[in-house]
C-alpha cells in the first residue's frame, strides 16, 4: 500500500483513507485478514498524525477502530471462539472510538449509535460477568439516540432493536422484549424490508417469545405473516413452519389457559448461528466466504424480448459463475415491443414506438443487430428446448443455445418464420448438446418440466422479462439495471461474483474539444411523488460537474392513478384505509416491487437515503409551482435540497407547503406559476414525455436515470466535456453518493 501511494506523492490523510477504503473493499468480498491488514495500516498513520486533521481523534478516526472493532469480533466467531483476547482487543478499540466521539461531540449521531450497537454485541458475544448488562446498556443507548434523531423506523434500527430483545430474553424479561421485537417488526414493515432475512428473523424470534410468554395464539398469528412472506421452500420458510407446528399444539393444549412453553424451541440452526448472525447485523459483514456453493438464480427470458437479447451477454458476464437456471416466460410489460406479430408490429404505440427506438440505440452501441421481423413469427419449441439445456447440458451449452435463438429472431441474415421443434434439435446440436439425450428427455421428463415452468411463473407472478429470481433471499430483480444490484448483494453474501462496471458497449468513442462557451440544454422533467425521480435528481445535477449543461429542471404531474390506481394508507399504522383500495393484485405487485426495488437502491447512497410509500398519491400542482418559484428566484437547487427528503420522509405536505421568505409565492401558484404548469404539461405531452425522470436532448427523449450514461457519452462527443478524462462517462445506475441531500 505504502509504495502504490508515495509513487502517486499522497497526502496522509489520503494514505489513510486509500487505506480504509481497500480494507472496506476486502471486507464486503469477504478477505477479513488482508482488510484487517489495510484498516491497522492506516490506524498507525492516523496515530502518527498528532494533532492533525487526519489523526485517529476524529470522527473518521472514530469510525476506523469501529471498523476494526468489529473484524476482531467477526475473526472471534470464525475461529470458533479459539481466541478470547481478539474481543477484549475488539472492545478497547470501541470503546476509545466511543470516547473519540464523546470528545468531538458525534456520539448522539447515526454513526454513534451504530458504534454503540456493535460495541453491545461484542460483549454479548464475549458473555463473561455483566457482560449481558453492559450490552443491554450498550444497545439503550442507541436506541435512545435513534429515538432522539427519528431514525428507530429503519432498516438498520430493527436490527439494534432485535438484538435488544434476544438481550432482555436472556435477562428473562420477556414482556420488554416482545415489545422491542414488535418494534422492529413495524420499522421493517414502514420500510418494505419484512420479506427480507431480517423479517424472517424478528418474525422466528417474536413468535418464539410468545410462545415462551404463554400466548400461543399471537405467535400463530406472527408466524402465519412470516409464512406468507417466506415460502416453504427457503430455510426460513421451513423454520417459521416447525415453530407453527408447536404453536398449534400449544393453542390446542392450552384451551383458553395460559401455559409458558419455553421448552418449545425448534429453530437450532439459526440458534447456533445467533452470535455471528449479530455481528454481521452490527457491522454489516457478510459471512466467511461460500466455498464451492454458488447462488442460484431463476432466469425467466423471452425469446421475442428485445430486452432480454441486449441483457444476455452483460449477465453472463456479470452472473455467469452463478447457478442459472432458464426459464421460459411470456410475460411482457406495457412498453414491450410486441415482437412476433406483424399486425401490432405495425401499429405501435408511442411509448413502444420510444421504446424501440432507444433499444436501436443500445444495439448500434454494442454492435449487436436488431433486425426485427417482418411478418408473424412464432416459437411453439423454444420452452420445451430451453427447459432441456438448463436441466441437462452443461451452462456454456445454454448460453449458446440462447445466443442462437435470439439470432434467429433479431438477426436478419438467420431470420427464421418459426422456431420449431426441429430448428431447436438443429440450434441444440450447434451449441455443443445432444440431439439424442433430448429425445429422450422429451419422451420421459418434459411434461413434468414444463409444469414446474408455469408453477414457478405464477409463484413469483412473473409480469415482464428479464427477470430473475434469487432463490436464498427470494428477492426479485427486473432489467439489466438491476444485475450490478444483484451481484454486489451477492459478493455481501461472500459469493465469487465479478464486479463488472457498468458500459455501454464497446464503439468508439470520437470526441470534439469542449469549449465553454459552447453550452447545452437539458430538460429535465420531474414529479414530487415518484420516488425514481427523487434517485435521479443527485447523479443529474452531476452533469454538472463535468459538462458545459445547463439543466432545465421541468414539473411534471404524473397521473398515476391512471396507470397504477390507488389507495390511501393510515399515518401510523399504515394500513389500507377500508373504502380506498382502488388497485387490482397486479398493480398492488407492480407498486410494492418499485418501492422495494427504490429502497434497494437509496439503501446504497452514503448516508442512505430513505424512502417511505407516500400515504395516498397527493396532488403535486402546488409543489410543481414551488419549484418554478424557486427557480425563478435562483435558489432551485437549494429548494429541492430542503424539499425532496422531508417529502420522503412523510414530513411534508406537499399539497399545503410553504416557500420560506416568499410571501408572495400562493399569488404566484395561483396565477402565473399555474398557467407556466399547465403550458409545461401540454409541451410535455407534444414531445411523448409519460413518466419520470425525462431528459430531452436535442429534441430526444430518454426516459429513466438508467440513460444518464448514454446522455454522459452524446455529450462528451458532442465537445461539451470539461475535461478529456473519461471518468465523465461514468453515471452508474447503483449510484451511491448522497452529497447533495445529506444532512436535509
Amino acid at each position: 500500500m505504502n509504495s502504490i501511494v508515495e509513487s502517486a506523492n499522497a497526502s496522509d490523510l489520503d494514505l489513510a483513507k486509500l487505506g480504509e477504503g481497500v480494507g472496506d473493499l476486502l471486507r464486503q468480498v469477504g478477505k477479513y485478514d488482508s482488510s484487517m491488514k489495510y484498516l491497522q495500516e492506516s490506524k498507525r498513520i492516523r496515530e502518527d498524525q498528532g494533532e492533525k486533521t487526519c489523526s485517529l481523534d476524529t470522527p473518521d478516526g472514530a469510525r476506523l477502530l469501529s471498523n476494526i472493532g468489529s473484524l476482531m469480533v467477526r475473526k472471534h466467531v470464525n475461529s470458533k471462539g479459539s481466541d478470547p483476547s481478539q474481543l477484549d482487543e475488539a472492545l478497547q478499540c470501541y470503546e476509545k472510538a466511543r470516547k473519540i466521539r464523546e470528545e468531538t461531540d458525534t456520539i448522539r449521531t447515526d454513526e454513534g449509535a451504530q458504534l454503540l450497537y456493535g460495541e453491545g454485541n461484542a460483549f454479548l458475544v464475549r458473555d463473561g460477568d455483566n457482560d449481558l448488562d453492559a450490552a443491554i446498556d450498550r444497545y439503550e443507548e442507541a436506541k435512545k439516540i435513534r429515538e432522539e434523531r427519528n431514525t428507530l423506523d429503519t432498516p438498520e434500527a430493527a436490527r439494534l432493536l432485535s438484538s435488544l430483545a434476544s438481550a432482555l430474553l436472556k435477562r428473562k424479561q420477556v414482556d420488554k422484549a416482545i415489545d422491542n421485537f414488535n418494534q422492529a417488526r413495524r420499522a421493517l414493515e414502514l420500510t418494505g424490508t419484512l420479506n427480507t432475512s431480517d423479517g424472517a428473523k424478528v418474525l422466528q424470534q417474536l413468535g418464539q417469545a410468545l410462545l415462551d410468554s404463554g400466548e400461543p395464539e399471537k405467535a400463530k398469528e406472527v408466524l402465519e405473516q412470516g409464512i406468507d412472506l417466506h415460502p416453504k421452500g427457503t430455510q426460513a420458510g421451513q423454520n417459521l413452519l416447525a415453530m407453527m407446528k408447536n404453536a398449534k399444539a400449544s393453542a390446542r393444549k392450552a384451551k383458553g389457559d395460559v401455559t409458558r412453553k419455553a421448552q418449545s424451541r425448534t429453530f437450532p440452526a439459526e440458534e447456533a448461528q445467533t452470535q455471528s448472525d449479530a455481528v454481521e447485523e452490527a457491522t454489516g459483514l457478510s459471512p466467511s466466504p461460500t466455498s464451492a456453493r454458488q447462488p442460484e438464480l431463476d432466469v425467466f427470458v423471452d425469446v421475442f424480448s428485445i430486452d432480454c437479447y441486449l441483457a444476455l451477454d452483460p449477465l453472463i458476464a456479470l452472473l455467469g459463475r452463478c447457478c442459472l437456471h432458464w426459464r421460459s416466460s411470456k410475460a411482457k410489460a406495457r412498453m414491450s415491443v410486441p415482437i412476433g406479430s406483424g399486425d401490432r408490429m405495425s401499429a405501435l404505440s408511442k411509448k413502444q414506438a420510444y421504446q424501440l427506438r432507444i433499444q436501436r440505440s443500445y444495439a448500434e452501441l454494442r454492435g449487436l443487430p436488431l433486425d426485427l421481423p417482418a411478418g408473424d413469427i412464432s416459437a411453439p419449441g423454444f420452452a420445451t428446448a430451453l427447459a432441456y439445456v438448463t436441466r441437462g447440458e452443461a451452462p456454456l451449452v445454454a448460453e449458446a443455445f440462447l445466443r442462437r435463438c435470439f439470432a434467429l429472431v433479431f438477426d436478419g441474415s438467420h431470420h427464421v418464420p418459426e422456431l420449431d421443434e426441429p430448428s431447436m434439435r438443429r440450434i441444440i446440436v450447434e451449441s455443443g448438446g445432444s440431439e439424442g439425450r433430448f429425445l429422450q428427455w422429451q419422451k420421459t421428463e418434459a411434461e413434468s418440466a414444463l409444469r414446474e415452468e408455469r408453477e414457478l411463473e405464477a409463484e413469483h407472478s412473473v409480469w415482464t422479462t428479464p427477470f430473475i429470481v434469487d432463490r436464498e433471499s427470494k428477492e426479485v430483480y427486473i432489467d439489466e439495471t438491476t444485475f450490478p444490484l444483484l451481484a454486489l448483494h451477492l459478493r455481501r453474501r461472500g459469493y465469487d461474483v465479478p464486479e463488472v462496471q457498468e458500459a455501454l458497449g464497446p464503439s468508439p468513442l470520437v470526441r470534439v474539444s469542449g469549449n465553454p462557451t459552447r453550452r447545452k440544454c437539458l430538460d429535465v422533467y420531474v414529479d414530487l411523488k415518484s420516488p425514481y425521480a427523487y434517485l435521479a435528481v443527485e447523479p443529474t445535477y452531476s452533469l454538472e460537474d463535468d459538462f458545459y449543461v445547463d439543466l432545465v429542471w421541468k414539473p411534471f404531474v404524473l397521473d398515476i392513478a391512471g396507470v397504477y390506481g390507488s389507495a390511501e394508507v393510515g399515518a401510523r399504522n399504515n394500513k389500507v384505509r377500508q373504502g380506498s383500495d382502488k388497485r387490482s393484485p397486479a398493480q398492488w405487485k407492480a407498486v410494492k416491487y418499485s418501492y422495494a426495488n427504490v429502497r434497494r437502491y437509496a439503501g446504497e447512497r452514503t448516508p442512505k437515503l430513505t424512502v417511505f410509500g407516500t400515504r395516498k398519491i397527493w396532488d403535486t400542482r402546488w409543489a410543481s409551482s414551488a419549484l418554478l418559484f424557486a427557480a425563478e428566484a435562483g435558489y432551485l437547487k437549494e429548494f429541492q435540497q430542503h424539499l425532496w427528503p422531508p417529502f420522503w420522509r412523510r414530513e411534508l405536505d406537499p399539497e399545503d407547503l410553504e416557500v420560506p421568505g416568499a410571501e408572495s409565492f400562493p399569488d404566484f401558484a395561483k396565477g402565473i406559476g399555474r398557467e407556466r404548469l399547465e403550458a409545461i404539461q401540454r409541451e410535455a405531452v407534444s414531445h411523448g414525455v409519460f413518466g419520470v425522470p425525462t431528459y430531452i436532448l436535442d429534441g430526444q427523449l430518454f426516459f429513466g436515470r438508467e440513460h444518464l450514461p448514454l446522455l454522459r457519452r452524446l455529450l462528451y462527443e458532442g465537445g461539451f466535456a470539461k475535461r478529456e478524462d473519461l471518468s465523465v462517462l461514468r453515471s452508474p445506475y447503483l449510484w451511491d453518493r448522497n452529497e447533495l441531500f445529506a444532512g436535509f
